[in-house]
Formats: C-alpha cells, sequence, structure tokens
C-alpha cells in the first residue's frame, strides 16, 4: 500500500482507528446542527408569545408551540397566577430559566469531549502504525519495505485524522458556548422584565 494523500486511499491507510473518528465526526456535525437549528428558532415568534401570554388565547398560544421559549413564556403565565411579589416570581422564573440553559446547552459537553480526546485516539493509531512498521524493518525480507511505508502511512494519517476532527470540534464548543451564553443573557433579562410586566398590569392569564 503507497503513502497518499490525494485519494480515497486515506481512510483504508489511516487503519481501524478511522472509524472511531468518523463516528466523532459525525457526532459533531449531528451536535452542530441541531444546536444551529434550535438557536435559530428562539425568540422568532416572541412578540406573538409575548401577546398570547398577555391576552391568555390558547389558539394563538398552539402557534407559538415551535418557539423553543414557549415552554418558558407560558410558566410566566402560571407564575403570575400563584404569586404577586416580585421577588418569589423571580425565584420561579430563575428555576424555569435554568430549565431552558440546560435544554440548550444539553450536547454540547460532548464536542468538548471530542476534541480532547480524538487527538489521542490518532495518536494510538499512530503508536499501532509505528508498532507495525518496526515489526517489518525486523524482518529481514526484503519485500517487508512496503509494511514498512503501510505501517508509516497510517501513523501519520491517524494523527492528521485526529487534529482534523479535534480542532473544529473545540473550535464549534468554544462558539456555540459563547453564542449560549449570550442567547442566555438576552433570555433571562426580557423574561423577567416581561414577568413584571405582567405583574404590574394584574395580568393573570387561564
Amino acid at each position: 500500500m503507497n503513502f497518499d494523500l490525494g485519494t480515497e486511499h486515506w481512510f483504508q491507510q489511516g487503519g481501524f482507528v478511522m472509524y472511531i473518528l468518523t463516528i466523532f465526526s459525525i457526532v459533531v456535525i449531528a451536535i452542530t446542527l441541531e444546536k444551529f437549528f434550535f438557536l435559530s428558532k428562539i425568540g422568532r415568534k416572541i412578540d406573538e408569545l409575548k401577546q398570547a401570554v398577555i391576552d391568555s388565547d390558547k389558539e394563538k398560544l398552539a402557534g407559538c408551540v415551535d418557539d423553543p421559549l414557549f415552554a418558558l413564556y407560558y410558566r410566566l403565565a402560571e407564575i403570575t397566577k400563584t404569586t404577586n411579589k416580585i421577588n418569589d416570581g423571580l425565584r420561579m422564573l430563575d428555576r424555569a430559566i435554568k430549565r431552558f440553559e440546560n435544554r440548550l446547552a444539553r450536547g454540547v459537553g460532548w464536542l468538548a469531549t471530542i476534541g480532547n480526546t480524538a487527538p489521542f485516539v490518532g495518536l494510538f493509531g499512530t503508536v499501532i502504525g509505528i508498532i507495525r512498521a518496526f515489526r517489518a524493518l525486523s524482518d529481514a525480507d526484503p519485500a517487508a519495505y512496503g509494511s514498512v511505508s503501510s505501517g508509516i502511512a497510517e501513523a501519520l494519517i491517524a494523527t492528521a485524522s485526529g487534529l482534523i476532527v479535534a480542532v473544529p470540534a473545540v473550535i464549534l464548543f468554544n462558539f456555540l458556548i459563547r453564542r449560549i451564553n449570550n442567547v442566555m443573557v438576552h433570555v433571562r433579562l426580557d423574561a423577567e422584565d416581561f414577568m413584571e410586566t405582567l405583574m404590574d398590569s394584574g395580568s393573570s392569564p387561564e
């Protein structure tokens, strides 16, 4: 097997660790797409949702169910029905916001795990490849030189592949964490302001 970076032989030359790294890549892509899709929907119908809560309009609320903030703002209506004290309301709202934040951050930690693990998986493939190369070198048969190059190719490709998976995973993790933190700041402030508005206006949606 020749060392070929420009063809489909990349996967074959990388050895069995390429299957593990492929699974890691699929997980990274799946989590990233889900988070971008979820984040893109947040607050898209916020004005309709707020008005539906104020009006206690179940038909309008049903039309806002696909907004990720639906459960949080619907909870605001329940809070204003159970207490008229702003401090008690804020404490209950804080729990609801934390539940939403947990939902928003779910799965993101896997990006960090993969980013930290993938280089070591690649390194493991490197070690296996080098062991094979040395075994071939210890063979007196000149035909073993092909096995030497194959082992070295596997070692190099496994290392490179581990980094190719790890670097985007770490970048995406950091980006999503910052994005989630920014979103949560706006969500928390807006939800608190809206709850105060509901309490001040004496609104008690049914």
